[in-house]
């Protein structure tokens, strides 16, 4: 208990990429060609952690659970991503359903082979 204690992190140092494992979340979402978002609530804070800059030249596939985000909001989130992640614009928003439900209605879609 007091080792998982000790590797709480407040916000700051949770982006410091001195002291966190940021740097790497950031390449491995750079070298991925399918991400998908479950149960993340696409705060900006968060999203310009992920992509503290627009990327370039990757087009990725991009699956995200909205269960409660208004249409307003998925619109809105769809765009900034586009922007962040140099996603195309018409990903696909899970809407309706939970996130335990992903990988089993969307296994030959999330497929790597």
């Amino acid at each position: 208990m007091r080792r998982a204690a000790d590797s709480i992190k407040t916000f700051s140092e949770g982006v410091d990429p001195a002291s966190s494992d940021i740097n790497d979340i950031r390449m491995a979402l750079h070298d991925a060609d399918r991400v998908v978002f479950l149960g993340f609530a696409f705060h900006r804070q968060n999203m310009k952690l992920l992509w503290p800059k627009p990327v370039v030249g990757i087009d990725r596939v991009i699956f995200g659970t909205a269960k409660g985000i208004s249409d307003s909001d998925v619109e809105l989130v769809t765009s900034e991503l586009a922007t962040l992640a140099n996603c195309r614009p018409d990903w696909t928003w899970l809407k309706d359903i939970f996130c335990r439900e992903v990988f089993h209605q969307f296994r030959r879609s999330l497929s790597l082979v």
